[in-house]
């Protein structure tokens, strides 16, 4: 099933495909500038040879069939399993690959920092998930303007500790974004996040006490579990257990807590309840 594009994204995407390669760009330095200069869309017309258009080297392809198939087998599993995906955008920074994915059922874009956000952002993703604490003062504002300036946009952040939240909820009163930004109280193990679940509590306690934050649930990173196949595995299964225990306590964090759908990035390794 193909979903629509959110209009803004569907309005950008194609400026993309026709702006010229710059020789900063990665991969297209060495590709011979005619008149007018070279873009995606004027490349994609002339169809070259893959290793004869002027390419540098490494040179990542991707065949159409096998990211259409991906795109499928992702969001029929998702769909059988019961969890809506954000896919991690980090590696990729491709809006054009982003897009695919939203209009394959994605429920948003996971970023890493505050810059990925941006560069996403730019491109008019509507829902994004910064899977990463926001401490960046000049960010957190950035972040409060967008969000004043556009109700249709919905942004995430993860917090880890008391003075995460502070930090936030200073910016943020400084600075208003006409609404509470929705946060993630993060569980971690060798990362980031809290290491016990008083910690945990005391930072959802906190978030839920400011009036510039709400506790939308919370999130981990099991990538750093390690072990035989075996061991890893069990030790998963309990981390997961423990992630789906602290979410069933949101309601001790506050009164009125939005829906935040489970979801998983696509590494697999930021669930989010």
């Amino acid at each position: 099933m193909t979903h629509p594009l959110p209009p803004l994204v569907a309005e950008r995407l194609p400026a993309l495909r026709e702006c010229p390669a710059e020789p900063t760009d990665k991969g297209f330095g060495l590709l011979a500038r005619g008149e007018g200069g070279t873009s995606p869309a004027s490349l994609a017309a002339a169809r070259p040879a893959l290793h004869a258009a002027g390419f540098s080297y490494p040179l990542l392809t991707l065949r159409e069939s096998a990211l259409a198939g991906n795109l499928g087998a992702m969001a029929a599993w998702c769909d059988r399993a019961g969890v809506r995906l954000a896919p991690h955008g980090k590696t990729a920074m491709s809006p054009e690959l982003a897009a695919r994915q939203l209009a394959s059922g994605a429920w948003g874009i996971t970023v890493a920092t505050i810059g990925q956000l941006r560069a996403y952002r730019a491109f008019g993703f509507p829902r994004l998930l910064l899977a990463n604490e926001l401490v960046d003062g000049t960010g957190i504002a950035w972040l409060a303007g967008e969000l004043a300036a556009d109700p249709g946009f919905s942004a995430y952040c993860y917090v880890d500790s008391t003075d995460c939240v502070a930090i936030l909820d200073r910016v943020l009163t400084a600075r208003p974004a006409g609404r509470r930004l929705p946060v993630l109280v993060e569980i971690g193990l060798g990362r980031t996040g809290c290491r016990t679940d008083d910690q945990a509590m005391a930072v959802a306690k906190a978030a839920a006490a400011t009036s510039t934050l709400t506790v939308a649930g919370v999130a981990g990173y099991e990538g750093t579990i390690g072990g035989t196949d075996a061991q890893a595995l069990g030790r998963v299964a309990s981390f997961c257990r423990r992630l789906a225990s602290a979410a069933s306590w949101r309601t001790r964090w506050c009164s009125m807590v939005p829906p935040f759908p489970p979801t998983r990035s696509a590494r697999s390794r930021d669930a989010i309840v």
